[in-house]
């Protein structure tokens, strides 16, 4: 199978799933556009809640639940009551988003060096040898590492980056090379840094 066959076969998948969203959402794409309405203020709501109202629109929480629910039914879920499957995605959807946010932390070249200014002698040398180290890694290593603990991607989202670059490679697999770099991360710091 070619490369065009696939993508052709990847999109037939996505065009009978669309068809699939819009039958079993038709109760709700037929009303007025007050359950929208009701949708996009309940998404708004929950951006508030979580303190990412200004980071994010409800617009971007809507179409994110829209295209989860065209992926689920593209795998065979059905959906019986679509209103209630959207705002409960898109609670999911929010938390989410705040989880990244909370879990996320910019760490570039530039920062640690305004924190070797800023923080004791002892931690900045533990941010010296851990940069040594990082830079030691194999360059999949040092990849991977970046895409899950600095940029704070799911699994499912690493896979797609890996799949976009032609390697098929399963979460599973992902994981434990996530653990076997971490493990070579570890004793290359140990290795390196003097003992105290």
């Amino acid at each position: 199978m070619t490369e065009f066959d696939s993508e052709r076969k990847l999109q037939e998948a996505y065009r009978l799933a669309w068809l699939k969203l819009q039958v079993e959402f038709s109760d709700l794409l037929k009303q007025d556009r007050s359950d929208w309405i009701k949708l996009c203020a309940f998404a708004r709501l929950r951006l508030r809640q979580f303190k990412l109202d200004g980071s994010y629109d409800p617009a971007y929480v809507m179409n994110e639940a829209l295209i989860r629910a065209c992926e689920a039914i593209r795998n065979g879920k059905s959906i019986e009551k679509p209103s209630a499957w959207l705002r409960a995605t898109m609670m999911n959807i929010v938390r989410e988003l705040s989880r990244q946010k909370s879990d996320h932390i910019e760490l570039d070249e530039n920062s640690l060096e305004g924190l070797e200014n800023s923080v004791a002698p002892d931690l900045t040398e533990e941010f010296r040898w851990s940069k040594i180290a990082f830079r030691k890694l194999k360059p999949q290593d040092r990849k991977l590492l970046r895409l899950k603990i600095v940029n704070g991607l799911h699994w499912r989202e690493i896979q797609e980056i890996y799949a976009a670059e032609g390697q098929d490679v399963s979460e599973t697999t992902l994981r434990q090379r996530k653990t076997r770099a971490l493990r070579r991360l570890r004793e290359l710091y140990f290795d390196l840094k003097p003992p105290d």
